[in-house]
């Protein structure tokens, strides 16, 4: 695995790690493609202390819904976990696609049940009783796990982790052997077996490779743990067990992952081509005061004199509805206040407020952001002396594929004008990106309208290249925008990169960890056009950043 898969270092309760990812850009909230979160990630493996920092420190949400609506609530493995999700605010009255609360699945489920009766004396539900009749009853295995088996099987994924081959054939032909010697022992009748993890049935997340096998007329859902093999059981469906809905609802915690804000739709090719290249001299820091407070600072030497920025954050509950509040300072008395509130009765809804001191001038932005399934939007109003500006950005997505949407509009005394429309359409794998997108801006005196595409390759677990070529239609005869880049990553502890775009500039960065929370970041840029004869003429700035994490 990439050690960037930060969900797998959230199973592993590699805080360091995780800590390092969201440092460098990472989302707290970070859902995989099939909606598994950092927090259900810890919690369901028992990382309460990973669990604790994702959410008090990080900033994490206790209440990200995947596509079956379920919380990390739902995916608790013991009663420590459900008791710790209670004390960081999660929602014990959420209610999934099938109506139930997770108390209720952990009942109906005959599943974990004291957690069952301790999420309802705190939700003061009491649980009905359940019938004699359960078509889910889960009965051990005849036999399939044999230790020769877990130790052939265990020994290909390893060598699968280690050198990366696909070697899903040779799985696949140790596991029909094995299943097809125990389906000689049970009775048959089109039935469908779905095998999984009675240990971790509900939270394997990332941490499983789903293989499909068929056999006749069967299908069989086998996950197999990259870490570990459990005590495998399977449970007996009628064949009405092979519609969708009802392999939607085996998939506990295993959905799809909700689409990203329009801003976010190209982040790993913008991340590749525009950070970690530091043009200054700066310091920064990240320092926690408290559960829910931390504070962030910032130096950044120039010319004119040290620019100093301070921003304590703070984490905080209004009747149950998780909320914060940052104040930016500044040397230069700019001053900027935010705070965000999620109101819990209306899931997937985040309110934020945001007011500007600058140049004694007082302003300020009010946004909403809203996420459900397969569709995010967020839309903003800043209304101005000279005007005001609507901003309104969505975003439609169904597996892979994504299309969003983005437009401003200033409504001015003397003025009413669109000043950009864009669209961009993603296709999105864990090892590339393809974008490709087009928009009309007429923010300057000349109105342009580009088209452009993007792409990221994830190639290895050292290698990542990307790049970007942007055409300006309203001028075809000018030569069109290009910039490409490769990052290469030889441990963790460093990371090599190197830009060069269509002007002739080229721009190298070399971001080494120096301790546990010290990384050091050095960039220069140089311009081509200036070498003559082997000689350069002249370079753009040296920057050095030192970042110093908590």
């Amino acid at each position: 695995m990439a050690e960037s898969n930060i969900w797998i270092l959230a199973s592993e309760g590699d805080k360091e790690a995780v800590s390092r990812l969201i440092s460098e850009g990472a989302s707290p909230d970070s859902q995989d493609e099939h909606g598994y979160s950092l927090v259900t990630a810890a919690v369901s493996w028992g990382h309460f202390d990973l669990t604790r920092w994702l959410v008090q420190t990080a900033g994490a949400n206790p209440n990200i819904r995947d596509e079956d609506d379920e919380t990390p609530l739902f995916c608790v493995e013991n009663l420590k976990g459900a008791q710790l999700m209670i004390e960081l605010g999660a929602d014990v009255h959420a209610i999934n696609d099938d109506g139930q609360t997770a108390a209720e699945k952990f009942h109906e489920e005959r599943e974990h049940p004291d957690i069952a009766q301790y999420l309802s004396s705190v939700a003061g539900i009491p649980l009905p009783p359940l019938s004699d009749d359960d078509d889910d009853e889960i009965v051990e295995g005849p036999g399939f796990l044999t230790e020769d088996l877990v130790e052939q099987a265990g020994r290909i994924v390893e060598a699968t982790e280690r050198d990366g081959q696909n070697r899903d054939e040779e799985l696949r032909q140790l596991v029909t052997g094995a299943v097809m010697q125990t389906l000689e022992k049970v009775p048959i009748d089109q039935a469908v077996y779905q095998y999984e993890d009675s240990e971790n049935s509900t939270a394997v997340g990332l941490n499983l490779f789903l293989r499909m096998i068929e056999i006749s007329e069967l299908e069989y859902v086998l996950p197999i743990s990259s870490r570990e093999f459990g005590t495998i059981t399977y449970r007996e469906f009628g064949s009405s067990a092979c519609t969708t809905d009802s392999r939607q609802h085996q998939q506990n915690c295993r959905a799809k992952m909700p689409q990203p804000l329009y801003k976010d739709l190209t982040k790993r090719t913008n991340d590749l081509l525009t950070k970690e290249y530091p043009s200054d001299t700066k310091f920064d820091f990240t320092r926690k005061t408290n559960q829910d407070g931390t504070i962030e600072g910032n130096v950044v030497f120039r010319k004119d004199g040290p620019l100093v920025t301070l921003t304590p954050k703070y984490k905080f509950s209004v009747n149950g509805n998780p909320s914060s509040a940052l104040l930016e300072l500044t040397t230069k008395k700019d001053l900027k206040a935010e705070v965000t509130f999620e109101p819990t009765k209306v899931q997937g809804l985040k309110l934020i407020d945001t007011a500007f001191v600058k140049d004694d001038e007082i302003n300020a932005t009010f946004a909403a952001e809203y996420r459900i399934r397969r569709v995010t939007a967020n839309a903003s109003w800043e209304p101005r002396a000279k005007g005001h500006t609507t901003k309104a950005a969505a975003v439609f997505g169904f597996n892979d594929f994504s299309l969003g949407t983005f437009a401003e509009y200033f409504l001015g005394k003397q003025e009413q004008t669109f000043k950009e429309i864009a669209a961009t359409a993603t296709y999105n794998t864990p090892a590339y990106d393809i974008a490709a997108f087009a928009q009309l801006n007429s923010r300057g005196q000349t109105p342009k309208t580009e088209i452009g595409a993007k792409y990221f390759h994830n190639i290895n677990k050292v290698w990542a290249f990307g790049g970007e070529a942007v055409f300006d239609a309203t001028t075809p005869e000018e030569r069109p925008k290009l910039a490409i880049a490769a990052q290469a990553k030889p441990d963790s502890e460093t990371t090599f990169k190197v830009k060069v775009d269509g002007s002739g500039k080229v721009t190298g960065s070399l971001q080494q960890k120096l301790a546990s929370n010290l990384k050091l970041t050095l960039s220069t840029a140089v311009d081509t056009n200036r070498f003559t004869h082997f000689s350069l003429n002249g370079t753009n700035n040296v920057g050095v950043q030192l970042s110093l994490l908590d």
